[in-house]
């Protein structure tokens, strides 16, 4: 019994030793993989590094950036667990969450994503369909691809690299697809007929640096084959930042269909767009109407822009239906149905900077129906005493401020602001434009600069069409009239200028009418002059000495200091007036290029919309303007006049029939369906120009 023991002894002394000796050897492999392993150093995925755009092309993805939920077997992932946050945000708390959840947290988040499991793309990487992608590894899954009908006479497969994406409320409600090229253009063109598809949205250029984003699968008039279907151009008009076609697609033996193309331009080459405003503008503009096909949006590749645009309407789903947002699972479910949407972290980053322009926006669009309800509703108090138009200009300078803060840190942005600060050509230090958006003017001389404290604003239908400017200092005289022939400025627009005999930093820029004045190179001369009881009116006639250029220009002069809405209104519907003389661009300018000539440009832009749209959002349009000067609207006194001008102008047309050339296509998507159905039941009007008699 006693050597039993012993046995037994030995035995189970044998197996510990043998347990302890595998789990050293398991932690010393653990410690030596963490230790020597290293990731393969893969390149960015920006879609700058696309490089190449032969289906032999890849985009190789950061694995930083897209992590695998078989790592460690737990939800850790990054040093972020999401399995401890609760990523629903109430739509209230947006702008708090922003400003306590810097970008790196949100990168940080990012990078946590989990890949999606038992996903394959078997079809995609075939030899048959690999050809068929403009990057080899950027494929539909099996389970959402688009499936084309086969017709084995014309030789066309079901291949098309194109995927299902769902809505906030899991229905299809996208089709994300790459953008197409030579060889797949024509099954594009069958995608869009046999998915009865009525509105496409493009975020890419057809060429950017140099290189072919997609094909052109419309023709620039009349019509063009594609296949079997004919692609006809019905109508086209151009905005600042994007562009809407009406194509109507037509097949043998088959009735005709009408397809709106929402093609957005300005995004840029590199990167993310500089401010949100101009794609939720966009966002609003496409979702007006519910279309009974999904809609159909692409880039290039079909997931970083596409996936940031398709993840901005889905947020603003949630927004409206529920009142809270959550980008993390927004971002998980969009994977789920196709590749590496939302391609990098700045695009992750800017989503959060759109759906909070997109939310202070929300609710705020107005038609000459409704708009006395909505006026008085931003007159009453809320119970934090201030009114709701007050919440609602905090809301637009907390984005701006958070915007302009962000962008200092970018040297792209800001890279000689501490330069422009301290440079005798600014009026004011604190106000100096950023690099992106200033004119940059031609050197002539060793001592003449590039610099004038200046911005460029885009117009309603043309980019880069106004300039902000703070009125000529002696300095900058020349400067001055150089920005007005070298940009071609057709219409002056003036305030402050009842100053120029009290502030020695204001230069006397403008010629007598009895003589010219010289500033050299420019000879300034006074052609016609006209005085009324707000303004005067001057033609000015510029001449370069040395090329014997003549450059004519209207300089229009406020003489009311601080005017009240209706005097404001009337003046700007004054400078409206020319626009269907005048080609060249509008230069706003008052004594520190912000105050008078930003509000001056603000209601001018809004009055634009009114016209064309016989809608507007004023959020949209100040937050687009005060991303690019910061100083335009400094006060909610001048914010509240630009709604009480807005309000006086629509009563000024109350007695016409305002809708009567409405085009249901572009009606903004966040218009209550009764407002809709109010407009629909207005008889129509044969007036296309619904404010002609307006002076």
């Amino acid at each position: 019994f006693a050597a039993s023991s012993a046995n037994v002894g030995t035995i189970v002394g044998s197996i510990i030793a043998i347990i302890i000796v595998a789990v050293l050897v398991a932690v010393g492999a653990i410690i030596w993989k963490r230790k020597y392993y290293k990731k393969p150093d893969l390149s960015s995925l920006e879609e700058r590094e696309f490089t190449r755009l032969t289906p032999e092309d890849s985009i190789t993805v950061q694995e930083k950036d897209y992590t695998s939920t078989e790592q460690n077997g737990d939800a850790t992932y990054c040093n972020f667990n999401i399995a401890q946050v609760n990523t629903k945000i109430a739509v209230d708390n947006l702008n708090d969450y922003l400003l306590s959840h810097k970008d790196e947290f949100l990168i940080e988040q990012y990078r946590s994503v989990p890949k999606p499991k038992n996903v394959t793309t078997d079809v995609g990487v075939s030899e048959e369909n690999r050809l068929k992608n403009r990057y080899k590894n950027i494929c539909p899954y099996d389970h959402s691809r688009v499936h084309l009908m086969i017709n084995t006479e014309k030789q066309e497969g079901d291949y098309i690299n194109a995927s299902y994406v769902r809505g906030d409320s899991n229905d299809v409600k996208f089709i994300a697809a790459q953008g197409p090229f030579s060889i797949v253009v024509n099954d594009f063109v069958r995608m869009l007929w046999e998915q009865k598809i009525e509105k496409v949205v493009m975020l890419t250029n057809l060429i950017e640096e140099g290189k072919t984003k997609c094909d052109k699968y419309w023709p620039d008039s009349g019509k063009t084959m594609f296949g079997d279907i004919k692609v006809r151009l019905i109508d086209t008009e151009s905005f600042a930042d994007y562009t809407i076609r009406k194509l109507q697609l037509e097949k043998k033996d088959a009735a005709s269909r009408l397809l709106t193309h929402y093609h957005f331009t300005s995004w840029p080459d590199q990167g993310v767009p500089m401010t949100p405003w101009a794609l939720v503008d966009f966002e609003q503009r496409v979702d007006i109407n519910s279309s009974t096909a999904p809609v159909v949006v692409h880039c290039s590749a079909g997931v970083g822009r596409t996936g940031t645009f398709i993840a901005l309407h889905n947020i603003m789903s949630q927004a409206m239906h529920t009142g809270h947002i959550d980008f993390y699972n927004t971002l998980v479910k969009l994977r789920e149905d196709r590749f590496l949407m939302i391609q990098t972290p700045d695009q992750y980053v800017f989503l959060h900077k759109a759906a909070q322009a997109a939310i202070v926006s929300m609710g705020t669009t107005v038609t000459s129906i409704d708009s006395q309800t909505r006026f008085n509703h931003l007159q009453q108090k809320t119970m934090t005493g201030m009114s709701n138009m007050e919440n609602e200009f905090q809301s637009i300078c907390a984005i701006c401020k958070n915007e302009t803060g962000l962008q200092k840190e970018d040297d792209l942005l800001y890279q000689n602001t501490e330069t422009l600060q301290k440079d005798s050509k600014n009026r004011f230090s604190s106000i100096v434009p950023k690099d992106c958006y200033r004119p940059f003017l031609q050197r002539d001389s060793k001592d003449m600069g590039d610099y004038i404290n200046a911005v460029f604003v885009q117009g309603f239908h043309k980019k880069d069409q106004q300039i902000l400017t703070q009125l000529p200092m002696p300095l900058t005289l020349v400067s001055f009239w150089k920005l007005v022939t070298q940009y071609k400025v057709s219409l002056i627009v003036a305030f402050d200028t009842d100053k120029m005999s009290t502030d020695q930093t204001i230069a006397n820029y403008l010629p007598s009418s009895e003589k010219p004045f010289s500033a050299p190179p420019y000879e300034i001369q006074s052609t016609d002059l006209k005085e009324e009881n707000l303004w005067v009116e001057q033609n000015i006639k510029v001449v370069n000495q040395s090329s014997k250029i003549e450059h004519s220009v209207i300089h229009l002069k406020c003489k009311v200091h601080d005017p009240d809405a209706m005097r404001l209104l009337t003046f700007v519907n004054k400078s409206r007036s020319y626009n269907a003389l005048v080609k060249g661009r509008i230069l706003y300018t008052c004594r520190d290029g912000a105050t008078y000539s930003g509000l001056a440009c603000v209601l001018s832009l809004l009055l634009d919309r009114m016209d064309h749209d016989t809608c507007w959002t004023v959020p949209l349009v100040v937050g687009s303007v005060k991303s690019i000067r910061p100083q335009v609207i400094p006060t909610f006194k001048q914010y509240n006049t630009l709604h009480d001008a807005l309000q006086k102008y629509n009563e000024m047309n109350s007695n016409d029939n305002t809708y009567g050339n409405v085009d249901e296509n572009f009606f903004p998507k966040y218009l209550k369906s009764t407002r809709k159905e109010q407009v629909q039941s207005l008889e129509e009007s044969e007036d296309g120009n619904i404010y002609s008699n307006i002076d």
